[in-house]
């Protein structure tokens, strides 16, 4: 009996569990809860950027600035790419990590995000791209001992510290658009974001925040339970409106299943939304990289002013 009794009891919390991460019953906040949310997204606009150029490296097709800047907690590191045809400003696609990644993951190949193919893809088609360390990752990782390794927060059940990440990432990524304003080389007027997986989710919350993004594109991006809903993309998929998305994910993705990938795109605004659901886990195939820059060039070059 007293088996049957465990038996039961682990059902019922990989039942809830798997609801967590798949989305089962997640419906938005109502616009009074949501103005506390967005309250706890706002930062002091006026505080001095203090940006330093650390290094200019050029490559082939772009030249590259290593940049710091003075975050709402910290100084974050950047990269910001600049093409070396065309004409200035350049339309710029803020491009943002999942969970363990790094600013210099998108400058690498054959990995993960496909960081150096999407980043030349991107180049090609005439953008500037942009990105940062999400907090505690990069050269933001904590060496003190006092947390563990991103990807190890969940075994260790600190999803609230996962929370904080996502948050104060957010918040630093607004003081990069900050940033970004100050660079004549830049056209803000068409800013683009593209985020993966926990940068899906911070990609949700920028896209419903910030009238200065005016398209994105996720992949395999986590959703995390309304008990965080702080950080929960059903409370932002709504707020995000007009705005073009375009989210691949996997069909056999742990974080998710086709279902409530569908259900989360249901949830967002306008009529030129685009889900693609391919057959596989938790990473997006190269072979979608052209698919990306393309919808970044309809959505920003092409689209009407």
């Amino acid at each position: 009996m007293k088996l049957k009794k465990t038996a039961k009891i682990t059902l019922i919390f990989l039942v809830a569990l798997h609801g967590f991460f798949v989305g089962i019953g997640q419906p938005s906040i109502g616009e009074e809860g949501f103005s506390v949310i967005k309250e706890a997204y706002s930062y002091d606009k006026s505080l001095p950027l203090n940006t330093t150029i650390t290094e200019t490296q050029e490559f082939a097709t772009y030249t590259r600035a290593e940049l710091y800047f003075t975050g709402v907690y910290e100084r974050v590191g950047g990269y910001l790419a600049i093409p070396t045809t065309g004409d200035a400003p350049f339309p710029v696609v803020v491009l943002i990590d999942g969970m363990g990644g790094s600013k210099n993951r998108w400058f690498k190949e054959d990995n993960w995000p496909n960081g150096l193919e999407t980043v030349e893809a991107l180049i090609e088609k005439g953008f500037a791209v942009f990105t940062i360390d999400a907090a505690m990752h990069g050269e933001r990782f904590d060496t003190t001992g006092v947390f563990p390794k991103p990807l190890t927060l969940r075994k260790n059940d600190l999803m609230y510290t996962v929370r904080d990440i996502i948050r104060h990432t957010v918040q630093d990524y607004r003081r990069g658009l900050d940033y970004l304003e100050t660079r004549e080389d830049i056209d803000t007027n068409k800013i683009g974001v593209y985020g993966l997986s926990m940068g899906g989710a911070v990609t949700f919350i920028l896209t419903g925040l910030e009238q200065r993004i005016k398209t994105a594109a996720v992949g395999v991006a986590v959703v995390y339970g309304n008990e965080y809903s702080l950080v929960n993309a059903y409370n932002f998929t709504p707020r995000i409106k007009t705005k073009p998305i375009l989210m691949i994910m996997g069909d056999s993705d742990g974080y998710y299943t086709p279902g409530s990938a569908t259900q989360l795109f249901n949830t967002i605004g306008g009529d030129q939304n685009r889900l693609i659901l391919f057959k596989g886990g938790h990473k997006v195939p190269v072979s979608y990289i052209p698919i990306i820059a393309e919808w970044f060039e309809q959505g920003l070059v092409q689209a009407k002013e």
